[in-house]
């Protein structure tokens, strides 16, 4: 096989280029720079503004375009701030509380609607009420107190004139069914689902940010990063030196818990903690996952005997230490030393001989490129 010239392998770079899209790198620094906590309310704030545009978007349907006519109402801007407290942590608080709280507020905002006790004065002292309520039921939902308040202070809610208690009730209770447990049952839906999705892109992506904080490294850096991680230098990473580890990587404090049940992860010998080889194979995986492919990527295995071919200066189909140095910056775009080369032909001779053959090389790439 005749040598690739110089001008041959910027056509093949050309080309793979074109067929390694730019977004590639983009996705790269995303990992690596992403703020967990950002992400994480992005995806809750955008599927609280999806869900009541929804529920609004129903009752202008169900209204002929005036959502107050929905007979069945979704949506009411007193449910903001109770689809808040749903999608504000993690996954929402059980249903039974925020359900025990709005039968409480909701009776004793009806009660005082019917006495048409309306002022600012009034409305304190409900808040008052509740507060004893909730700490006599052991059940704590603030935004429930908008039940109370709207019930109160909303004008329309009124029965026809000269209609009874009991016909004042049924408006009330019709208010309650509907928007306020419908709508509310609706976000609360919503914030389980999602709150499913949050756990798994947080768990993806803090996974991704720890790979991507090594993802450039070569094995022998990779190497380098356990021992400086290894802090009592036992050639192992424990749930600690994991702790630390990923904090500076991405900026999470994880759990013991959750350190564990990374460790256990890519623990292949199940002895609880990370050696050299399972900490760079964890590495390599979530590399892989993320999609974030190397240069060497970029080229087939026929380019890569190319690139061999090219660099192979004595002709003899096997590579040296010095070879090896210039062929691998044209392979993966990264610079070794002599002694990483040297590293890395030990590793990659099957015979245990100074040099590589070419079959040898397109493996080492792919392996380590």
């Amino acid at each position: 096989m005749e040598p690739a010239a110089d001008d041959d392998y910027v056509a093949m770079e050309s080309q793979a280029s074109t067929a390694s899209p730019d977004y590639q790198k983009y996705l790269m620094l995303f990992y690596k720079w992403s703020d967990l906590t950002i992400v994480d309310a992005c995806i809750a704030g955008g599927a609280v503004v999806a869900t009541g545009l929804i529920l609004h978007g129903a009752d202008l349907i169900l209204g002929n375009g005036v959502a107050v006519n929905s007979p069945f109402p979704l949506f009411n801007g007193s449910m903001l701030t109770m689809a808040i407290v749903f999608f504000i942590n993690p996954s929402p608080p059980p249903y039974k509380v925020f359900l025990q709280c709005t039968l409480g507020s909701w009776a004793f905002g009806m009660l005082l609607r019917y006495l048409m006790l309306e002022s600012v004065s009034v409305t304190i002292i409900v808040t008052g009420m509740l507060l004893i309520y909730f700490k006599w039921a052991k059940a704590m939902f603030p935004p429930t107190l908008g039940v109370a308040i709207f019930l109160i202070t909303d004008h329309t809610l009124v029965p026809p004139v000269g209609e009874g208690p009991v016909k004042f009730m049924l408006y009330a209770l019709h208010w309650l069914v509907t928007p306020w447990l419908a709508g509310s049952f609706c976000f609360y839906m919503v914030a389980i689902q999602v709150s499913k999705l949050r756990a798994h892109v947080h768990t993806k992506l803090s996974l991704l940010k720890f790979a991507a904080a090594f993802a450039a490294k070569t094995d022998a850096e990779l190497v380098d990063a356990f021992n400086e991680i290894d802090a009592d230098g036992n050639g192992a990473l424990d749930a600690r030196e994991l702790i630390q580890a990923w904090q500076k990587a991405t900026g999470e404090v994880l759990t013991v818990e959750q350190a564990k049940e990374k460790i256990d992860e890519a623990d292949k010998n199940k002895n609880g903690t990370l050696d050299q080889t399972e900490f760079i194979a964890m590495i390599r995986k979530r590399h892989d996952q993320g999609n974030l492919r190397s240069f060497a990527d970029q080229f087939s295995d026929a380019k890569l005997l190319e690139v061999f071919q090219h660099y192979d200066d004595d002709g003899n189909n096997e590579m040296d230490t010095d070879e090896l140095v210039v062929a691998w910056k044209k392979a993966t775009d990264k610079r070794i030393s002599a002694a990483q080369a040297e590293e890395l032909i030990k590793q990659g001779a099957v015979n245990g001989t100074s040099t590589i053959t070419k079959e040898e090389f397109v493996q080492l790439v792919r392996a380590h490129g």
